[in-house]
């Protein structure tokens, strides 16, 4: 591994091989009984389930309702439009001025390698997997502390990404997260990555200010100077990523969005469909997961874990499309959502 691509596994909570070719499902896997028209993009895991879930939230309209989305690779592009991987968090980080790469590399390529064989062990029980989980944040994050990282080259890195195109958005976040601003539907950005980094990143966007949006991360703290001194205590990671760190981390989301009980959630990695995991009296759930590689061995997972799954780095057309329905309660015609791709 490179040093770049050794900290994809921490920021995207341990993707395989990024480099298959993406292929397409059967055609038949992509309509809805409703009678709904989806592009081949659009995978419907459990056609009947999803028409019911679709219709709840319909009716119920925008005020019952709340979202929350992953952001490397999900709210970000997988790959951006220069054809280059799009950095993940950890990657941004990564490629601040000051790395000390020769000595950081192996080292942290010998955490990951560790820690990635027994994320993907299958005889570990789930609350062995959390501990370990647990020890490979920490054992990253201390490595990065020796690296003498100021807050400045934090926004000077998300810089150089953004020009040289290895950081962009997904087609069409930008207005997502828009259209739920102007709708009042909270939104909640969850990662496992870093909290600055993605913050840096919404900023450049001019995305950081949206009202009704928050964003939970791994915390980063820094002295007087801007020197990185210390991460958060409350690491979340791939195996802990759920709701029980919003009522610490964001208290003001949780009392805004507490009374919406219907949930649209959006992720790219299979532990993301749990981000809702420990929010009370949720009446419905749709989870839509993005999959960009190992398509064909990985879709009967993510069909099982997602009701919707999203593929060839697809944008946010369906999602936006979902929400204009669901804001318009029901009243506007049933036409179809087959998005231009």
């Amino acid at each position: 591994m490179s040093s770049s691509s050794s900290t994809v596994a921490i920021a995207a909570a341990a993707h395989t091989t990024l480099s298959n070719a993406l292929t397409s499902p059967d055609a038949s896997t992509v309509h809805d009984p409703a009678g709904l028209v989806f592009p081949e993009s659009v995978v419907i895991s459990r056609p009947e389930e999803f028409a019911a879930k679709r219709a709840a939230m319909v009716a119920a309209g925008a005020d019952k309702l709340q979202v929350i989305a992953d952001f490397d690779r999900t709210i970000s592009a997988f790959r951006c439009s220069s054809g280059e991987l799009c950095h993940a968090s950890h990657q941004l980080l990564e490629s601040c001025v000051g790395f000390d790469h020769a000595d950081f590399a192996p080292k942290m390529d010998a955490i990951n390698a560790k820690y990635f064989a027994l994320e993907v062990d299958p005889y570990l029980t789930a609350e062995a997997r959390a501990g370990y989980m647990l020890e490979w944040w920490h054992q990253a994050h201390e490595l990065l502390l020796q690296q003498s990282i100021r807050k400045q080259a934090i926004d000077d890195a998300v810089a150089r990404a953004r020009a040289s195109g290895r950081l962009e958005l997904r087609r069409g976040a930008t207005e997502l997260l828009h259209q739920l601003s102007n709708l009042q539907v909270p939104c909640l950005i969850f990662s496992a990555g870093l909290r600055e980094t993605i913050a840096a990143t919404l900023r450049a966007e001019q995305l950081a200010e949206l009202p009704g949006h928050a964003l939970i991360g791994n915390d980063m703290k820094f002295d007087d100077t801007g020197l990185l001194v210390a991460f958060g205590d409350d690491t979340i990671t791939s195996s802990n990523k759920n709701y029980s760190h919003v009522h610490s981390m964001e208290p003001a989301f949780h009392a805004a969005a507490v009374a919406r009980r219907n949930v649209i959630l959006l992720g790219d990695n299979l532990g993301d469909a749990d981000m809702a995991q420990g929010m009370e009296d949720i009446q419905c759930i749709l989870r839509i997961g993005l999959l960009h590689d190992h398509v064909q061995e990985r879709m009967e997972q993510f069909k099982a874990a997602f009701d919707v799954v999203l593929l060839n780095d697809a944008p946010m057309d369906f999602v936006r499309e979902l929400v204009e329905a669901i804001a318009a309660g029901g009243k506007a015609p049933a036409a179809t959502l087959s998005s231009k791709q």
